[in-house]
């Protein structure tokens, strides 16, 4: 009862005198400390320091509104009337704490909004119990993502890694990460000599899609990486670690991050670009940013800075293939060539077993989707670049004058890459066209029916459509063309 009566006091000071400044009495230890960390990265990119880490970058752009799994919230930089909102007097930037989860905020995390006619960031730093300072890295990173989507020029709409099977370049691949690694602690002119001479080697073996994929990763995820490394340098504020040893744990882990394969193809180019950052700051030109923010990536502007003769050029590269073991890097690759080739063949023979319907979309040019991402428990990269999940999660909105459509994949065993996706759900998942009900298997001949509704409700995933379309059924599946020009 005690401890009843002095939450509602609190509640009530909370609200009637309008400001508040003993937040860290609603808040736990841990999730105080993450604020005013959080106020001193805002404050910090308005500072002089904030231009060296990345000149152009704030965060008080914006709103930044942050929670811990729950309610309250506390926003930075936030305008409102709205008088559930509280002024936080203890915090710098200007900060405001509600307890009301007026517009859904709860749901979300890492994303913007439009709130109140201000692009709002929104971070969810997770359970009082699981705070980290890890988290701060992973708020920094996505923030700035948004930055570099507003203002780096060149993004390519469409980019694939095709060279994932080779074997040549998979041990070259090893063999530069080797040489990355040793130069976070001997920041030299001679260790990117290094790294160059390889890289050169390597991107040889490359088509101009991998290495334009991989110029895009780098530009995108490894700089994301590079700005947590620079900030929390600039402003030590994460105690548990060094910069740069977090930097050395982060790149051993994703060097080898789910295999050679996917590692080579995603997860190696966040350590990349962020090493190679680091080399710029002491090697390279000061403007090595607003070139990559141009459209060069780090490895680029890298390759500009070392002047390599032919003769050298030989030297090096035999004198690192047989200091790190080139013929067992090698082997290495080619055995998870054969490893990742045999699962993708046992992923189409489950595949083809599964007796549900195969379900494809047909979307007009004029239809707007968005959508997908979510969250696969396993993907595979196929040879066209394209990518195969294992027990996806995702959904789509599909929209025209017409149709609104909403596809949800809950978690999908098997799904193709396709128009949205192609995947298969269970015979007995429940249909209903234009009102009328029954089951997908219970559909056994080949036809085409246009509808005005369509719903689709499996264990796996759920269809929605409102408005005109068509459904085609096969032998082996269904065919849904979305939008009033379906035949």
């Amino acid at each position: 009862m005690f401890v009843l009566r002095t939450f509602v006091f609190t509640f009530i000071v909370f609200i009637a005198f309008g400001s508040i400044s003993a937040y860290s009495e609603i808040l736990s230890s841990g999730q105080t400390d993450v604020t005013k960390k959080v106020a001193k990265i805002i404050s910090f990119f308005d500072s002089p320091q904030g231009k060296e880490a990345w000149p152009g970058f704030h965060l008080s752009t914006g709103p930044t509104i942050i929670y811990f799994g729950s309610n309250p919230f506390i926003a930075f930089d936030f305008k409102t009337s709205d008088s559930s909102w509280i002024q936080v007097k203890e915090l710098e930037p200007p900060a405001m704490m509600s307890q009301v989860d007026r517009w859904n905020l709860a749901h979300a995390s890492s994303v913007s909004l439009n709130i109140e006619n201000q692009l709002a960031y929104i971070f969810d730093f997770g359970r009082p119990d699981k705070i980290n300072d890890e988290e701060l890295g992973t708020f920094l990173h996505e923030r700035f993502h948004r930055f570099q989507f507003e203002t780096f020029e060149n993004l390519p709409s469409h980019t694939v890694f095709l060279d994932h099977f080779n074997i040549e370049q998979l041990a070259l691949t090893l063999l530069e990460n080797q040489m990355l690694l040793k130069s976070i602690h001997d920041v030299s002119m001679e260790a990117l000599k290094d790294i160059i001479c390889i890289h050169t080697a390597r991107v040889q073996l490359l088509k101009p899609e991998s290495l334009e994929w991989e110029r895009w990763q780098q530009r995108i995820e490894g700089t994301a990486d590079y700005i947590e490394t620079r900030t929390f340098t600039l402003l030590p504020i994460i105690k548990s670690t060094t910069p740069l040893l977090q930097v050395e744990v982060q790149a051993k882990k994703l060097f080898h991050y789910r295999g050679l394969i996917d590692s080579s193809i995603k997860w190696r180019h966040y350590p990349v670009g962020n090493i190679l950052g680091i080399l710029l700051d002491k090697l390279g030109p000061q403007n090595w940013k607003e070139q990559v923010a141009h459209g060069l990536g780090p490895m680029d502007i890298a390759g500009k800075l070392v002047q390599i003769n032919p003769n050298e050029f030989k030297r090096r590269l035999i004198e690192i293939k047989d200091h790190f073991n080139f013929t067992l890097a090698q082997n290495i690759a080619e055995t998870e060539v054969g490893k990742y080739q045999a699962d993708l063949k046992a992923v189409d023979g489950r595949y083809s077993q599964d007796s549900g319907a195969e379900i494809n979309f047909l979307i007009p040019p004029q239809m707007k989707c968005s959508g997908g991402g979510g969250r696969s428990e396993r993907t595979y990269f196929l040879p066209d670049g394209s990518t195969l999940d294992l027990g996806r999660g995702a959904s789509w909105r599909c929209e025209s004058k017409s149709t609104n459509a909403l596809i949800t994949l809950k978690s999908v065993p098997i799904s193709y890459p396709g128009i949205l996706s192609r995947f298969k759900i269970e015979q007995t998942a429940l249909m209903e066209i234009d009102g009328h009900h029954s089951s997908i298997g219970m559909f056994t001949e080949e036809k085409s029916q246009p509808f005005h509704s369509l719903s689709i409700n499996g264990r796996t995933a759920i269809i929605e459509v409102n408005g005109s379309g068509t459904i085609s059924f096969f032998k082996r599946g269904l065919l849904i063309t979305l939008g009033s020009q379906a035949l």
